[in-house]
């Protein structure tokens, strides 16, 4: 061995000294990465488990369970469906989650628990076509998760990509945990990128920070992200992110999942209310062309599983771009006028079984059309 190394040129040499290098360089930074995996954890927002951790904090479950996307996470006060109906809600809103997420969600963890009322806000968006349940794939499935979606709902490789990414952890820590690891490293380096540290001390405290009982974290309530949508835009419109057109197809994987978690909630026999979040007039304005059907599809795949549904109409739930946050999420005061007149028209329902304030107020099903 030692005399075919010798025999090698100094260029042959050269690029055997650099491979080794590197390769030892990886294996010292994947022990590294272990050793401090705690550490790295404070930079890692897994929603997941922070609104888990908030759930079986509560000295009991629920009556009231506001299920969704970021969309709810902020557009469902859980305090306004208290004042009104009379019990204890919780904001189980997931950013990036969408429809599968939400049926493992409900398996899982919300099936057990047996809420008195599941309130599911939706949006056109969360039923699109090209939607791919990348959340689902890095922080909910197991292998059993991953086989039965490629099986239903067709390969794809985003999912399966994210899927190997959390799970490549186990291999080599440092694809699993460079982002965190950017983060941790910019934290300490404040001398000489002070902004970037601040940013990354900003995001360990958000982390490491427990979310409240209710599941509620608006930022405008945490003095964060304060300027409205109306107001970037005055400022600079093409600084604004503009939220992508979903597509419509009423065959999508997202529309069928829909269905069948109206219909899985349905025979669980845990009261069920489905309602419409609205996006930016902004937005609005540029998805006219698929809104509509796709909020007709919502609403249609309620009415086929025998689930109320409440839409929000303009004429209804007035709203202009200085009601945002960005073009898809409310802000702060809209959000509390939502809740009130979703948790009033779930009370005119009669809906949460055992209470007698909606018991008094019951008076039969209505729902909205699109």
């Amino acid at each position: 061995m030692s005399n075919s190394i010798k025999s090698l040129s100094p260029a042959a040499k050269r690029r055997i000294a650099v491979l080794f290098f590197t390769f030892a360089t990886l294996a010292v930074c994947d022990v590294f990465i272990r050793k401090n995996d705690s550490a790295l954890d404070e930079f890692y927002v897994n929603h997941y488990r922070r609104k888990l951790d908030a759930l079986h904090a509560r000295p009991e479950p629920p009556r009231i369970l506001l299920l969704g996307s970021s969309r709810v996470a902020y557009a469902l006060v859980p305090q306004e469906f208290e004042q009104v109906i009379g019990a204890p809600a919780f904001n189980f809103g997931i950013p990036a989650s969408k429809v599968l997420e939400w049926q493992i969600l409900f398996s899982r963890y919300v099936e057990a628990m047996k809420p008195g009322l599941i309130v599911l806000g939706v949006n056109a968006s969360e039923i699109r076509a090209d939607y791919e349940p990348v959340s689902a794939a890095r922080d909910l499935f197991d292998w059993d998760d991953l086989f039965a979606c490629l099986r239903e709902d067709g390969w794809s490789s985003t999912v399966v990509g994210h899927f190997l990414e959390r799970n490549s952890g186990i291999a080599w820590a440092l694809l699993h945990r460079r982002y965190e690891t950017m983060k941790w490293l910019q934290e300490r380096a404040e001398s000489v990128f002070p902004k970037y540290a601040q940013i990354a001390r900003e995001r360990r405290l958000r982390v490491i920070t427990p979310c409240s009982l209710d599941g509620y974290e608006h930022p405008w309530a945490a003095n964060r992200r304060m300027k409205s949508l109306e107001a970037q835009l005055e400022i600079d419109s093409n600084a604004v992110m503009v939220a992508s057109m979903p597509q419509f197809d009423p065959q999508a994987p997202a529309v069928r999942r829909f269905g069948e978690l109206l219909a899985h909630c349905r025979d669980t026999g845990i009261p069920l209310v489905v309602a419409y979040i609205p996006n930016s007039p902004r937005a609005e304005k540029r998805w006219m062309s698929v809104e509509s059907d796709l909020e007709k599809t919502i609403a249609r795949c309620c009415h086929e599983a025998g689930i109320n549904y409440i839409g929000a109409p303009m004429t209804e739930v007035p709203r202009t771009d200085a009601d945002y946050l960005d073009e898809t999420h409310v802000g702060l005061a809209l959000a509390k006028r939502l809740s009130r007149r979703i948790a009033e028209r779930s009370m005119r329902l009669g809906l949460l079984t055992g209470n007698a304030r909606l018991a008094k107020g019951a008076t039969g099903s209505e729902g909205d059309a699109p």
